[in-house]
C-alpha cells in the first residue's frame, strides 16, 4: 500500500490516500523537507541516478494496473508526497517496483 509507505516516511504528517500531501511550511512560506530520506535509503529506494539525496524524488508504481504497461504511481518528493490520478507507464525508467512479501 503506497500510502502505508509514504506514512512511513512522511511519520510528521499525515498523508491522504489521493492527492498532494505537503509537509509544513518555513516562515517565509516555502515547504521544509519532511520526508525521511535515510529510511528511504535503508529500504532500498533510489533516484533515477541510482542514489537518492535529501533533495531528489523518486516514485514506486502500485499493484493496481489499467493494463499490461501502466499503474498508479505515488511521488515521494522531499517536501510532499503524493499518488497519481493516473496510470503511469511502466516503461518509465523514473519509476520504481516494490514486491510485497504477501
Amino acid at each position: 500500500d503506497l500510502t502505508a509507505l509514504a506514512q512511513l516516511l512522511y511519520p510528521s504528517i499525515t498523508v491522504a490516500s489521493t492527492g498532494h500531501t505537503y509537509c509544513p511550511t518555513n516562515s517565509d512560506g516555502s515547504y521544509t523537507t519532511c520526508r525521511e530520506t535515510e529510511k528511504a535509503l535503508s529500504l532500498g529506494f533510489t533516484s533515477s541516478s541510482g542514489t537518492l539525496t535529501a533533495s531528489e524524488a523518486f516514485y514506486v508504481w502500485s499493484g493496481v494496473e489499467s493494463s499490461r504497461n501502466y499503474a498508479y504511481n505515488r511521488n515521494f518528493n522531499p517536501t510532499y508526497t503524493y499518488r497519481d490520478n493516473y496510470y503511469g507507464g511502466r516503461y518509465l525508467s523514473s519509476q520504481l517496483a516494490v514486491c510485497s512479501g504477501e
